[in-house]
């Protein structure tokens, strides 16, 4: 079973080797660069949920709790959702129309629950009659360089990091562009989100690097 590592911040500068005052020190080498990549809802043929109250407009409420970037499991009650299309297969990662993040289908594993909580919350939905939860990243992290990204209307388009602000956590967001993009990260953290999913044969996510 897989079992949380401690979570702390760690550089990705690499330390030389010193052996005492005046001694040779080998030059150091830079770490590889982390990857930053994209998550989100996968294929159109996959089963997809939506809010089961009529609202089209995505002017519920829900989908404001949904969006905030801070911990909302105080003000969460369970929405009631339906499959928008019943016949076609569910995935482990279930894609919620107006969501961040997705429905954990009752497949998901128990160790893959636990590595995603290091990044948030999941939060009981009511889909027709099954309890499941949507899973909520808080963790916000300010790690855009702003200055060599490319902006375009006041959005990001390009995105650039400082790779040695980054933490140890499988998911992410940055308060860049409303805070609307789930991030992991490659080569760098213990939480390899991204070679979890794909090692596992889990459905219903695609990554496209950022």
């Amino acid at each position: 079973m897989w079992t949380r590592p401690p979570v702390g911040r760690r550089s990705v500068a690499a330390a030389t080797d010193s052996m005492g005052p005046g001694s040779w020190r080998r030059p150091a080498t830079p770490a590889p660069r982390p990857t930053v990549t994209g998550c989100r809802g996968g294929s159109s043929l996959e089963a997809a949920l939506a809010l089961a109250d009529g609202d089209d407009d995505f002017s519920s409420p829900w989908f404001d709790l949904m969006s905030s970037p801070n911990s909302v499991a105080d003000l969460w009650s369970p929405p009631p959702l339906y499959a928008d299309r019943p016949t076609r297969s569910r995935p482990d990662f279930v894609h919620l129309w107006g969501g961040l993040g997705p429905v954990l289908a009752a497949t998901l594993p128990d160790d893959v629950r636990d590595m995603l909580a290091i990044s948030g919350e999941a939060l009981p939905v009511d889909v027709e009659g099954e309890q499941l939860a949507y899973f909520h990243v808080t963790e916000v992290l300010n790690v855009l360089d702003r200055d060599a990204t490319v902006w375009e209307g006041g959005a990001a388009r390009v995105l650039e990091f400082h790779a040695h602000r980054f933490y140890e956590v499988p998911l992410f967001r940055i308060p860049e562009n409303n805070a609307a993009q789930v991030f992991c990260l490659e080569g760098f953290s213990e939480f390899e989100f991204k070679s979890l999913v794909e090692e596992r044969g889990l459905t219903g996510l695609a990554f496209v690097e950022a």
